[in-house]
């Protein structure tokens, strides 16, 4: 007797695993193109803020000193934002499910702030122009570099705000 409890654990029947494996979803390829793309939009904003970055902040005049705390961005918002999102979104009580609306959130926050960024000298000029402020002035240039750092941050922020589902999401396909 004991030895075909044994058996029946260690080599026996698997027909519950068998039967649990047939109700198992597939997904169909198009639902894996659209999965692919959205993917790739977040990876193609993590593309265009690390070749373009560094010499675009170096173009404003931030020091080569303090890129470093600049590029502590996106460590610090993967250690930082993914978890706290991911408490936010368990509790999220939306029509459009639990993930969908901070996904979409990222999305535009992300958008927002790459336009943002490339535009800050700009913007910021502009509205310091406004008030009278001298746009080759030492305290605009101070001013736009600032405002390009915290867009920089908003992008990294933005941009793990959605990749964090992205592996929940992965992970759950695989």
């Amino acid at each position: 007797m004991e030895n075909e409890e044994e058996e029946g654990l260690i080599g026996g029947d698997d027909g519950a695993l068998e039967q649990q494996d047939t109700f198992t979803e597939t997904k169909n390829l198009l639902y894996m193109i659209l999965l692919t793309i959205s993917i790739g939009g977040l990876q193609l904003a993590w593309a265009v803020e690390l070749s373009n970055g560094t010499p675009y902040l170096l173009s404003l005049g931030l020091s080569k000193s303090l890129m470093a705390l600049v590029w502590i961005a996106g460590p610090l918002s993967g250690a930082l934002v993914q978890p706290y999102v991911g408490i936010l979104s368990d509790d999220c009580r939306s029509p459009w499910g639990k993930r969908t609306p901070f996904m979409v959130a990222g999305g535009i926050a992300t958008v927002i702030s790459l336009l943002a960024l490339a535009w800050v000298r700009e913007m910021v000029g502009g509205v310091l122009g406004l008030f009278g402020a001298d746009p080759e002035s030492g305290g605009v240039k101070t001013t736009i570099i600032v405002f390009a750092v915290l867009f920089i941050y908003m992008v990294d922020f933005a941009i793990n705000t959605g990749m964090g589902f992205r592996k929940l999401v992965m992970g759950l396909l695989y």
